[in-house]
């Protein structure tokens, strides 16, 4: 039998602690990887909760187009007011459409204000607000979700809410409403 045999019984004290080296940087590395995905799939989620909140708001405000003016909440260049976290009390309205399409704004804004502080769902976005804007030149309406996400991504340009939350972890969904005139 060679020699080099003979010698060689098992493994070095230095071999299994390089081994569980290895394996335990392994198992960090596969821990790391489950609480990436944890995160995308809660990022995913809410997204998805924000869409449906957006999408109430802008089929109430196409549905009840003749008080559009009353769904308006941004005031300016500033990004407020808006609604959702950090709000009180309810809505009103006297600007446009008839004392029932004023009513009926007055309540899509108060079950919106809802919708983004969590109630009347299983869970809440966190932070989030919603901006009703206008554009003064074009008459489009701009409606926004905004939530803070969990971990950090590019920033938008988007003025809702846009100084109450860390740029980077801020997240935005919008959806622009184009009214045609049909008065010429």
């Amino acid at each position: 039998m060679p020699n080099h045999l003979m010698h060689s019984k098992g493994f070095s004290m230095v071999e299994t602690l390089v081994a569980l080296l290895i394996f335990a940087l392994g198992i960090l590395g596969f821990i790391g990887m489950q609480n990436r995905g944890v995160q995308m799939n809660v990022e995913m989620d809410q997204r998805e909760q924000a869409a449906r909140i957006l999408s109430y708001m802008v089929e109430a405000i196409q549905t009840n187009r003749d008080a559009r003016g009353c769904y308006i909440t941004i005031l300016g260049s500033h990004g407020t007011p808006y609604v959702g976290t950090g709000t009180s009390g309810s809505f009103t309205c006297t600007s446009s459409g008839t004392l029932e399409t004023q009513t009926q704004a007055v309540n899509d804004l108060n079950f919106w204000d809802d919708l983004l502080k969590g109630e009347n769902q299983g869970g809440a976005l966190l932070s989030a607000r919603g901006c009703v804007a206008e554009d003064a030149t074009t008459g489009d309406y701009t409606v926004s979700v905004v939530w803070q996400g969990l971990v950090d991504t590019v920033s938008s340009d988007n003025i809702c809410a846009s100084t109450l939350y860390p740029a980077d972890s801020r997240r935005v969904l919008s959806y622009t409403i184009a009214f045609a005139d049909l008065d010429n």
